[in-house]
């Protein structure tokens, strides 16, 4: 495909600043830039960064818990309690003003619920990841599409240019032939409507090309008034590989599928943690305490003493069995019917291969049938100008002559444009 370079820029907008460069835009320089700007990829990112937050922080339940206390307390004195006498006189309860401590408690949960709450916010988290993933696609699929809209709205123009100029050649020798009397002044007023409607098309064409100029410069996040030059490829893509390859590409890359099925896994494990619930819930205990006076010393003493224990603690909620029961059963509900938005999302990605092959090979396959349909008409019109420059033809045929040259040169410009448009619907339905 004939590579369009005009600075559309230039002709919608003549006030630019001269002195900006221009910038050169290819298909994968415009998806490249547009990944880099995206706040929808940036808020897909932010929101993944969350649940893998989050994930960790439950994660975190399942580790060795410690707690540090301390203490400082300054009491009320009180009377003291001494043995009689008799009994030695022993002091067995101190008046102690100033209190003191640190307690060092490690626990170990061994609850079960917690390592299938844990495996199903890891789920979420992966879900989370894949809609990134699906993100940039979608993203990089809308550049790409924007770019080819520029691109054929271009070339619009380029069929336009020359249409006027051929409409101002065909007027300037309708006025020869009037001047030799080979044509009527009717004929020279036909020939002047119809260069005024070739101007006329030509404004529409690049105000649609300015159009779609200002929608990729805002995809891309660039200034109004950056110059763009558009570089598409040259050469149309290659044939489709076989449609059951495809289908197997899609059922595996699709990050639809994927954060689907992490999902419904997500969901079987939330079920599976609300039915641990009804069990017994044990954890492993360790505490150290380090206070002045120690409780579990007698009699009290205003000294500093340690005292250490150890432990196994069971919880068991006898009445919540019932509502664990009910969560449990609402998150197998909830899996089932993710389960089957999963296999309904297969159904759709298949048909979504199909078309979009399809679509391609029909875009592939006009690609000859435009360039045939072009030449056909440039040797039409070149006839026909002859023949109404020797006086022979109607200024009618001429200017109907042109008008197939000019659509069959625009049909030939759309059909390799959509052949990519194709190209890059197929490779986003194969999550490419």
């Amino acid at each position: 495909m004939k590579k369009t370079t005009l600075f559309l820029a230039f002709l919608a907008f003549p006030a630019f600043s001269w002195g900006q460069d221009t910038l050169v835009l290819t298909e994968d320089k415009a998806r490249e830039l547009a990944l880099a700007v995206s706040y929808s990829l940036q808020e897909s990112q932010a929101l993944a960064a969350a649940s893998q937050a989050q994930a960790a922080a439950v994660a975190s339940k399942k580790k060795p818990q410690m707690d540090v206390q301390a203490n400082l307390i300054q009491r009320s004195s009180v009377p003291e309690f001494r043995l009689p006498a008799v009994f030695g006189g022993q002091t067995l309860y101190s008046s102690i003003e100033s209190v003191a401590g640190a307690t060092l408690t490690v626990s170990q949960p061994l609850d079960a619920s917690l390592s299938y709450r844990t495996r199903a916010a890891q789920s979420r988290s992966q879900q989370a990841s894949i809609q990134t993933a699906q993100t940039r696609l979608d993203v990089a699929l809308q550049a790409r599409l924007a770019f080819w809209q520029a691109v054929l709205a271009s070339s619009f123009v380029a069929v336009a240019e020359k249409d006027l100029q051929r409409a101002e050649q065909n007027l300037a020798d309708t006025r020869l032939l009037e001047e030799a009397g080979l044509a009527t002044r009717a004929a020279v007023l036909t020939a002047q409507a119809h260069r005024e409607q070739a101007r006329v098309a030509l404004v529409s064409a690049r105000s649609a090309a300015a159009l779609e100029l200002a929608t990729l410069r805002s995809l891309l996040h660039l200034p109004p008034e950056q110059p763009l030059q558009l570089q598409p490829n040259s050469t149309p893509p290659p044939e489709p590989p076989a449609l059951s390859e495809l289908l197997a590409a899609a059922l595996q890359q699709r990050p639809e599928l994927a954060a689907l099925s992490h999902q419904v896994e997500a969901l079987g494990l939330q079920a599976d943690a609300e039915r641990a619930e009804k069990k017994p819930r044990f954890s492993l205990l360790a505490q150290y305490d380090y206070s002045r006076p120690n409780p579990r010393y007698f009699p009290l003493e205003n000294r500093w003493h340690g005292s250490w224990s150890v432990g196994l603690l069971a919880n068991f909620k006898a009445w919540d069995s019932f509502e664990a029961q009910a969560k449990a059963a609402a998150a197998a509900a909830q899996r089932d019917a993710a389960l089957a938005q999963l296999e309904e999302a297969k159904r759709i990605v298949a048909l979504e291969v199909e078309r979009a092959r399809q679509q391609l090979e029909d875009a592939l396959a006009l690609i000859p049938a435009a360039s045939t349909a072009l030449a056909a008409a440039q040797e039409r019109e070149r006839a026909v100008r002859e023949t109404y420059l020797a006086g022979l033809a109607r200024v009618e045929d001429l200017l109907a002559a042109e008008s197939a040259l000019a659509r069959a040169e625009f049909e030939l410009e759309q059909s390799r444009v959509r052949a990519w448009m194709a190209q890059a619907r197929l490779e986003r339905s194969l999550g490419q």
